[in-house]
């Protein structure tokens, strides 16, 4: 499964990555909104892990970019966050993300929220 992780924190996006390359996953990584969106089009991934506390282009925003274009509108989209705000939580579902996970996450629940069908 092809995964993008969209992570501005480099050591957390490099910890992300390297446990998911472990459990098996092709794993492709942006620092930002504005490179997802253009990584996104050049790797055309299953399922994209978008950090939503970001600066320039925050995850709600890309996502909503994503969503916009016709053939990534299936793309699964899980938001992380470390932010308790529910009007966050609720931006990031009403702009397309199928779910949203709190970091730190349990490692075992993160990969089967990868993994749901």
């Amino acid at each position: 499964m092809r995964v993008l992780l969209v992570e501005d924190e480099p050591v957390s996006r490099e910890t992300i990555k390297l446990f998911l390359q472990s459990k098996s996953f092709d794993v492709y990584d942006a620092e930002g909104g504005r490179q997802a969106v253009v990584e996104a089009l050049r790797i055309e991934p299953d399922i994209i892990l978008m950090d939503l506390i970001m600066p320039e282009m925050d995850g709600v925003e890309a996502i909503s970019a994503l969503k916009s274009m016709s053939w990534t509108q299936s793309i699964r989209f899980i938001a992380l966050t470390s932010s308790t705000d529910r009007d966050l939580h609720d931006a990031a579902m009403a702009a397309g993300a199928d779910s949203v996970l709190m970091k730190p996450f349990d490692p075992d629940e993160f990969v089967r929220s990868i993994n749901l069908q």
